[in-house]
């Protein structure tokens, strides 16, 4: 069955042939060979396990590529794998892979303040490699390494591992960079959540594991914040909650009524033809707020507080490159809500307050 909407050139639709719906986990890394090898290892511990795992590699020179293509098999396994391109068709294993959809216009999505980047000539390479599952003998894990030919950022890291994990036909989605460590049991339990919210609501909805900080001894610590709800379950904006205490009264069978993007964020494939990939334009920072924004008009989101994952506390470096590109993709991101001059006009005097 064909999804109603083309996104960026490509027809988004499911593949469902066995009535099991698939699911693919999409990782995106640059130069952080150690902490994507834990990332990748916890992954392959699910007790329940993924169908398959995209690498993005954003041109990584630190030996990224071959740790990847040597990871999870025997010894040589590296010298069997099947290269394959995006535009070929071809597959793992002699498989094909589902040809790409008719093309159709670009879907739109926000550019406002942020220029299009500059695109190379060359395509990003796919290579596929089965590995064995530690939980079932007879079962593989299909692990597809996506080089990109430049830095793309995050933003374009999660825009290329999405179409590609749409197109070839996956039902959901688990979104996460490379420096998060998922517990054995976190994409079980949002398995569970998500058949207990369609037996109970017709609404359609995301996920999200709880995001803990990782190495750090105290347990109720959110590296993230999660917003404030008000009365009637909407997240109240400027509010937030940088401790797990400090929301335990809101939180309903296993659930809060809110999400923290692209950490452990379980998005099915539909939303994408719905509203869109990540703008691959923002580069890094504010494309999980612009996709998150996108979805909340149409999607409920909840945080499956069971189902927990382990972040870095992230670093305040005052006002650096990254700081830039904040406020530039912000700005496009505040055109979501009202008093949009006054919220760009806070953004910029907070930002060069940490300065």
């Amino acid at each position: 069955m064909g999804y109603p909407r083309c996104v960026d050139g490509l027809w988004m639709r499911s593949n469902v042939s066995d009535g099991k719906e698939r699911i693919a986990a999409v990782v995106v890394t640059y130069n952080r060979k150690d902490l994507l090898g834990q990332c990748l290892d916890s992954l392959l511990r699910q007790s329940y396990p993924l169908d398959a795992l995209y690498v993005i590699d954003n041109c990584s020179t630190d030996g990224t590529q071959d740790y990847v293509l040597g990871w999870g098999g025997a010894p040589g396994a590296k010298d069997a794998v099947d290269s394959v391109d995006r535009v070929d068709g071809a597959g793992p294993a002699g498989r094909r892979r589902r040809p790409l959809g008719p093309h159709c216009p670009p879907a739109a999505a926000p550019t406002g303040l942020v220029p299009r980047a500059e695109i190379s000539d060359e395509k990003p390479s796919e290579t596929v490699r089965p590995i064995p599952l530690p939980s079932s003998a007879d079962r593989r894990l299909e692990v597809h390494y996506v080089r990109m030919p430049q830095n793309t950022g995050g933003a374009g890291g999660f825009h290329e591992g999405m179409k590609r994990a749409v197109d070839a036909g996956f039902d959901w989605l688990w979104l996460m960079d490379d420096d998060l460590l998922t517990s054995p049991d976190a994409l079980e339990v949002l398995v569970q959540k998500k058949k207990a919210l369609e037996s109970s609501r017709d609404r359609s909805f995301i996920l999200n594991s709880l995001v803990l900080a990782r190495d750090q001894p105290d347990s109720d610590r959110l590296p993230f914040p999660l917003q404030e709800l008000a009365a009637n379950g909407q997240p109240r904006r400027g509010i937030y909650h940088w401790r797990l205490s400090e929301v335990q009264s809101q939180i309903k069978d296993g659930l809060y009524r809110w999400a923290c993007p692209f950490n452990g964020t379980f998005v099915p494939a539909r939303a994408v033809a719905q509203v869109g990939l990540p703008n691959k334009d923002f580069f890094i920072r504010g494309d999980e707020k612009d996709f998150l924004w996108r979805l909340a008009r149409r999607f409920d989101m909840y945080t499956a507080v069971d189902s927990k994952v382990f972040h870095p506390v992230p670093r305040d470096a005052g006002f650096d490159g990254k700081q830039y590109y904040s406020i530039r993709n912000m700005i496009v991101v505040n055109r979501h809500f009202d008093l949009t001059t006054l919220r760009n006009l806070r953004l910029i005097l907070l930002s060069l307050a940490r300065g």
